[in-house]
């Protein structure tokens, strides 16, 4: 988990039309950094009184509050998750901040969660993305970014996302999301270990 505050010009620069500063009177903002694999994401650590709109996809956000079933007050807001590239990171625009140990502690139990949830939240943006439910997203500032391709979408339409199947964290290397192309000798063991009684079997790899 690597926590980092990004600057207020870094918005008003990039994401003129965004309105999330509207609300947040700060000179930077926190946030969490995560990578799928595919692309490096920004979500930031919000209270909802910063927000300009009232929450009403319970899809759009990670309540860190530790009772269950209360009503969020500080979340991680996925609909205010950027799209970053390197040059992000080479300008040092992202740097390290600082958290009170419980605060840090209340977000590394959410960590999971936080995790699966933004790559759902993600995708299913990419799937629909003209639906109302996201029309304060800020991800409709970074389509080409998160531009698939239309046959992988018609994959994807079909059976459960998936949550980077063919991902080799020692080569880097992203494997194709479509039958035809997935060889099996490229499916590493580390690949294999973990997904091989759901998806070989799915795509007639069994051995």
């Amino acid at each position: 988990m690597l926590l980092v505050k990004i600057p207020r010009s870094f918005y008003e620069k990039n994401l003129p039309e965004d309105d999330l500063f509207v609300g947040h009177l700060g000179e930077s903002i926190q946030g969490l950094i995560v990578n799928d694999g595919l692309r490096t994401y920004f979500s930031p650590l919000l209270n909802v009184a910063e927000l300009t709109h009232t929450l009403s996809d319970p899809e759009s956000y990670v309540n860190l509050s530790d009772e269950e079933n209360s009503p969020p007050e500080d979340i991680i807001a996925l609909e205010k998750t950027l799209v970053l590239d390197d040059t992000f990171f080479d300008d040092a625009t992202a740097t390290p901040t600082l958290i009170p140990p419980q605060d840090y502690r209340q977000l590394k139990v959410k960590e999971t969660e936080f995790m699966k949830r933004l790559s759902h939240y993600v995708l299913n943006y990419q799937l629909h993305p003209n639906d109302l439910k996201y029309k304060h997203s800020s991800l409709q500032f970074f389509k080409p970014q998160l531009e698939i391709y239309e046959s992988q979408l018609d994959v994807l339409e079909k059976e459960k996302p998936l949550v980077q199947p063919f991902y080799d964290i020692h080569t880097q290397k992203q494997y194709d999301l479509l039958e035809e192309t997935v060889d099996a000798n490229r499916i590493e063991h580390h690949d294999r270990e973990k997904y091989q009684k759901s998806k070989e079997k799915e795509l007639g790899l069994e051995y």
